[in-house]
């Protein structure tokens, strides 16, 4: 049993841990709200998972490595954020990633190849 999780375009806030205790989403969607607190590396133990979008919230730390765990990625949206640091190298292990979308943040890193 596959799960596809869409919160977008509601003003909810704080952290989104409580949402990802599955490791069965195909779809996992909370852009366009507020949530301020870490991206939980709990993402990262959803092998199933094709598009993660966490775009336009306000997440203020790092991109988890364990996303790299993610090898069915093929969309990453974490735009519109305050995200700092850089693109984890282990992003390089998702091989279906086809669309990075990581405007309008303060990552100051180069990308790695």
């Amino acid at each position: 049993m596959h799960l596809t999780m869409r919160l977008s375009k509601n003003r909810l806030n704080g952290s989104i841990s409580a949402l990802c205790s599955s490791c069965f989403f195909l779809l996992f969607d909370v852009t366009n709200n507020a949530f301020d607190h870490e991206i939980p590396p709990q993402l990262g133990n959803s092998p199933f998972l094709e598009r993660l979008r966490l775009g336009n919230d306000q997440f203020p730390v790092k991109i988890p490595w364990t996303l790299g765990n993610i090898h069915e990625l093929s969309l990453l949206d974490l735009s519109g954020n305050s995200l700092t640091g850089g693109m984890p190298a282990e992003l390089s292990l998702c091989k279906k990633l086809s669309h990075i979308d990581l405007n309008n943040n303060l990552l100051s890193r180069p990308m790695p190849s």
